[in-house]
Parts: C-alpha cells; structure tokens; sequence
C-alpha cells in the first residue's frame, strides 16, 4: 500500500501543463456548448487545433473563428 502525504513527485511544469489543458478543455466545450447550433457538425475534426491555440491564450471565440477559417 502507498502513502501520499502530500508530496508530489511530478514535477510543477507537469502539473501547470495538465492545468492550463484542462482548462483550455473546459474553454473549449463551453463555447461549443453555447453556439453549438452555429457550428458545423465537423468542426470536432479541428478539436486538436482550437485546444493548441486556447492553450497558448487565445480566445475560444478567436480560436473557433480561426477553425472556421481554416475549414474554408
């Protein structure tokens, strides 16, 4: 059986990296989930591409419109 107590051994980069992902995740859906009806059924196909550009501080509006442009 192991113990934590706390410490983690994963290093913080790690830990700021899955923060910022998730939260660019969470960005993510809530937009999609909002102009849901306004968004082609295929833009799930540029999931890897708005999830990049969220993670680097964009915008979800900024990052889907780039998507929509991209498909075009």
């Amino acid at each position: 059986q192991v113990i934590h107590h706390g410490n983690s051994t994963a290093p913080k980069a790690a830990n700021k990296k899955q923060a910022k992902e998730d939260q660019a995740g969470q960005l993510m859906y809530d937009y999609f989930k909002a102009h849901k009806a306004e968004l082609p059924k295929n833009i799930d196909d540029h999931r890897a591409f708005i999830l990049g550009l969220l993670i680097n501080g964009c915008s979800a509006e900024d990052a889907f419109s780039m998507a929509l442009k991209k498909m075009a």
